[in-house]
């Protein structure tokens, strides 16, 4: 019998044990994502003969999990948690699968799930070199968009300190709600980030001109790529995007040779934007549906 438990902060030893022995890259193995959005999708977790497995909600309330981090009998993992869903009469999926974990389900289940793939889900990463130096043609634009912020502001570059967590969590807040949009989902996440920063293996910097703060960001090192975990800018302040994504990454990543931006979930400005800093390569993502259902 599969009993989940809601994660808690005290759980991060726990999920970094599982994911630094699998070592998987993507955006969503890792417990700062976990955490922060625990509430937004429903998430409780539970450990199965050697496995981690976190068990989560989409928006919309359907089931579903996270691939298994953990060493044994997979197979024998998956048909628990199969088992476990169909005793309480529900359709679930595992999302969101990579290549290499599509390709694990598919040997170890023959036959069992049927993929669909989920391009609103894929990673963006990117040479951190090429984001510090902005070279050639195709970063042409953003560095004209960073020098334009350097040229006409007066501003500092400010890592987040315990004094200065509340100001930013406020701010970030502030964005948000200026958008029209009363998102409590990510209202939630960042109350979460800031509630716990000094737990976390986070960092974060913040851009200020004239006392004003003009944008923020954290990230991590995961599994040795920078993750960008939040990037919020006032635009009134041009170039404020291109100058916290460029100086954050020169200030606190510049040792790593890739940073993971996450997804776009399929937002057509988002997926633009992503695009225009030129991935190197981008991380396929992948649904997985019991067959018959």
């Amino acid at each position: 019998m599969i009993t989940p438990k809601k994660i808690t902060i005290d759980d991060k030893n726990i999920f970094n044990e599982y994911y630094n022995m699998c070592g998987y890259k993507n955006s969503e193995a890792n417990f700062t994502n976990m955490f922060i959005w625990k509430d937004g999708y429903d998430m409780e977790y539970a450990v199965v003969d050697g496995f981690l497995v976190l068990m989560a909600k989409t928006t919309k309330g359907e089931p579903f999990y996270y691939f298994p981090a953990g060493s044994g009998n997979l197979k024998s993992v998956i048909e628990k948690l199969d088992d476990h869903y169909k005793s309480l009469g529900t359709v679930y999926s595992i999302r969101p699968l990579t290549e290499d974990t599509k390709h694990t389900l598919e040997t170890e289940m023959p036959g069992f799930f049927r993929f669909e793939r989920h391009r609103d889900y894929d990673d963006y990463v990117y040479e951190i070199k090429n984001l510090i130096e902005l070279p050639g043609k195709e970063y042409h634009a953003k560095k004209n968009h960073f020098n334009s912020f350097v040229k006409n502001y007066q501003y500092s570059y400010n890592r987040i300190t315990p004094d200065t967590q509340e100001m930013c969590k406020e701010k970030i807040i502030e964005w948000i709600k200026a958008r029209g949009s009363d998102n409590v989902a990510e209202i939630k996440s960042i109350e979460e980030m800031f509630g716990h920063y000094n737990s976390l293996d986070v960092i974060g910097a913040y851009l200020e001109v004239d006392g004003d703060i003009a944008a923020i960001t954290v990230g991590e090192n995961h599994q040795g790529t920078a993750l960008i975990h939040i990037e919020k800018a006032n635009t009134q302040y041009k170039g404020a995007y291109a100058a916290i994504n460029k100086l954050f990454l020169q200030n606190e990543f510049s040792e790593l040779k890739y940073v993971n931006r996450e997804e776009d979930m399929g937002i057509d400005g988002l997926r633009k934007a992503k695009l225009s800093y030129h991935p190197a390569f981008m991380i396929e993502k992948y649904i997985a549906f019991p067959v018959g259902e």
